[in-house]
């Protein structure tokens, strides 16, 4: 179990193994990247599901804008202060490497801190598990055959070593889907589900 500072984002999935540069400009914001530096407290970035007002926290506390009610799972790690400027605002860097499925919110006013498990697959075939990972660079490989850079880069031996389960997030960088099927693919329990979903996007496509 781990304690996280939560930023619920509006759109915005983070699969594992990224880095999440953000700008951030509210002051409760503001307060929660300088807490988590100054006590290396985990961030988590969220895509959301509605607009939610709490009955629970008062009116006057969220200074009268909408919060926002966080997915279950949502990546996270270390973040870094890029830079602070005059006015208070910040460029930051988060490390979201980890999965987390959350339990419960432990605080909500200024910012959401929260208790999470970290989000690990369910056992699967290693074996159909890479053979999946293969076709399916071979393919992009094939479809995307006019585009050099991107053949060259699926052809590199980072690309053909990587191992299924970090293929089965990091090939999404390739196609541009809604945040809300980004975030089905986040929940999937397998890499196996994660490229069969990836496989399926392609026939469609293909």
């Amino acid at each position: 179990m781990s304690v996280l500072a939560l930023f619920p984002i509006p759109g915005q999935v983070i699969l594992p193994n990224s880095l999440c540069p953000l700008h951030v400009f509210e002051p409760r914001y503001r307060k929660m990247i300088s807490d988590c530096v100054a006590n290396d407290i985990p961030l988590a970035v969220s895509h959301t599901k509605r607009p939610l007002k709490s009955s629970r926290v008062p009116e006057s506390a969220l200074a009268n804008q909408n919060t926002f009610e966080p997915c279950s799972v949502f990546t996270g790690g270390k973040v870094q202060i890029l830079q602070t400027f005059e006015d208070g605002r910040m460029t930051v860097m988060v490390d979201c490497s980890t999965r987390y499925r959350l339990l419960d919110v432990q605080q909500e006013i200024p910012y959401r801190l929260v208790r999470c498990e970290e989000l690990k697959d369910e056992a699967f075939d290693f074996v159909e598990a890479d053979g999946l990972k293969a076709r399916l660079i071979a393919r992009l490989c094939e479809l995307f055959d006019s585009e050099l850079q991107l053949r060259e880069v699926l052809r590199t031996p980072e690309w053909q070593e990587k191992n299924a389960v970090d293929a089965s997030f990091d090939l999404y960088q390739f196609f541009q889907l809604e945040p809300d099927y980004l975030q089905y693919a986040l929940e999937l329990p397998t890499p196996i589900q994660r490229l069969q979903l990836l496989d399926d996007i392609l026939d469609r496509i293909s």
